[in-house]
């Protein structure tokens, strides 16, 4: 069982953090690694994180990186590129849940299809559970074996072995870096 590191930013998110970082640490894929990355934010946010890390039986898999300074989505994901130990990496924002056999399905099915790639559909939910947004994926275009798109959960699960060696990064841009990433992945 491949080691998988899952990254989670936080930044500004008290009111989210507890039940994203929680549907994390609660996977059914046992093999995690997580690395919280604390772009400095203002509110209570790292307080909760590290309340959740300090009594949860995963806690000891939780690794905290603390920026000196806010700067960024894009770099928040560098930061978990250059620290993963991990063979894929899944980026998760804070104020996201995913369900409890999210990276055990995406692991899957990377090992089914033998590609370096796969994300998955997702939901945008109200507070009170109506769903106001889905995207689902069809079943496969294939990039050359570079990216297979699934029906499943949320996110994307990432092959560091991919990523590192062709000096792939994430811009520095506050915002939007994930669709800069994935036209530079995909060029």
């Amino acid at each position: 069982m491949d080691l998988i590191t899952l990254s989670m930013p936080v930044y500004n998110v008290e009111k989210y953090v507890e039940k994203a970082l929680l549907s994390a640490l609660n996977q059914t894929y046992e093999n995690i690694e997580f690395i919280i990355v604390d772009d400095r934010g203002s509110d209570k946010s790292m307080e909760i994180v590290r309340r959740i890390v300090a009594y949860h039986p995963k806690g000891k898999q939780v690794r905290i990186i603390e920026h000196e300074r806010n700067i960024g989505t894009g770099a928040v994901r560098n930061t978990a590129i250059e620290n993963a130990t991990g063979k894929y990496l899944f980026f998760m924002d804070s104020d996201d849940e995913i369900s409890p056999d999210c990276i055990e399905k995406l692991y899957a099915k990377m090992q089914e299809e033998n590609v370096d790639f796969v994300e998955s559909s997702y939901q945008t939910l109200l507070r009170s559970g109506e769903v106001i947004r889905k995207f689902s994926n069809s079943p496969p275009p294939e990039f050359g074996k570079v990216i297979w798109k699934w029906r499943g959960n949320s996110l994307k699960t990432e092959t560091k072995h991919y990523i590192s060696p062709h000096g792939i990064d994430y811009t520095a841009y506050r915002f939007y870096a994930t669709i800069i990433y994935c036209v530079i992945l995909l060029i």
